[in-house]
């Protein structure tokens, strides 16, 4: 069990050292680390709630009183934007990894399901594919998000998820009708080897950098389509969901043309836009890891660097 778990740790290692080779990897794997620190200990930093709100710092600048939390100013109730950012990564990292297992957990499967299977099966569900393509998401967003109002942000994760996965599955099963004819995949199923044994050990590794990086684009969905729905005042508005904050910004402190309302919205705009940068350089940097090559070389260089400390 030991030697099972160093190996992983010793795989993540790895992945870790070749995924950050390049510039475009150390930033990404940067701005990730940061989001999912704070997303995991955001409840050791105080919550900007009514024990925090005080209506005489409504949209205040930065500053250092009542408390050094004022350091990035405050929002439209009064609480310091430093919590909202805080809090806000542990609220977003919830709905865009629901969203994100969501959609590439269905795509994937179904996508597999359809190509390699083929035949009526796969017809069936191109046409699912095809149908819910043709189906505005964001119509269907507003209206499920409208009904569940008060959703929590796995709810709302799920929500915004299940009408995702159609544009994935599609491109999944045009990979795998394309893999399934090919020679080693015909071998496999010579020597009596079943479908999943195939689709795990033959298939499933070469589409691996597509299905991580989807993954990596639908957490920032996930995040962007929250955003949205608070910005339009959809859902209840909450100050960890930096969406309500943009909106109040905009149309009670008319942003752009007061420093009040700028301040709050160039910082949540900063920060929004460093995740959707972090989480698509990682997305596209990952490629690396997948590489077999690139992966052995640095298993070796590993390996030559611990045998020679001894």
């Amino acid at each position: 069990m030991m030697e099972k778990i160093k190996g992983m740790l010793r795989s993540a290692l790895i992945s870790i050292k070749i995924l950050t080779s390049t510039a475009q990897g150390k930033f990404g794997f940067a701005v990730v680390t940061i989001v999912f620190f704070f997303a995991i200990f955001a409840p050791l930093f105080p919550y900007p709630g009514p024990a925090l709100s005080d209506i005489n710092l409504v949209f205040v600048p930065p500053r250092l009183s009542p408390s050094p939390w004022y350091i990035l100013g405050s929002d439209y109730l009064g609480d310091p934007l430093l919590l909202d950012v805080i809090w806000g990564f542990r609220y977003f990292m919830e709905i865009g990894l629901v969203a994100a297992i969501l959609t590439v957990g269905i795509g994937v499967v179904l996508g597999l399901v359809a190509g390699f299977v083929g035949g009526l099966i796969d017809q069936a569900l191109n046409f699912v594919f095809n149908l819910l393509l043709t189906i505005p998401s964001f119509a269907l967003w507003l209206i499920l998000a409208l009904i569940f109002r008060n959703a929590s942000p796995f709810l709302l994760g799920f929500i915004l998820g299940i009408l995702s996965w159609a544009g994935l599955a599609r491109s999944i099963r045009s990979v795998t009708l394309s893999a399934k004819n090919k020679e080693y995949v015909e071998a496999s199923k010579s020597l009596g080897l079943g479908p999943l044994s195939i689709i795990r050990h033959d298939i499933a590794p070469a589409i691996m950098p597509y299905i991580f990086m989807n993954f990596m684009l639908s957490v920032n969905s996930g995040i962007y389509g929250a955003m949205g729905l608070a910005f339009l005042g959809i859902l209840p508005y909450t100050n960890i969901n930096w969406g309500a904050v943009l909106g109040t910004a905009l149309y009670e402190e008319a942003a752009v043309y007061t420093l009040s309302g700028t301040i709050p919205v160039a910082i949540i705009s900063t920060v929004s836009t460093l995740i959707l940068m972090g989480f698509v350089f990682t997305a596209n940097a990952s490629d690396m890891i997948f590489d077999v090559q690139r992966r052995k070389e640095a298993e070796n260089a590993a390996f030559a660097k611990k045998s020679s400390k001894r």
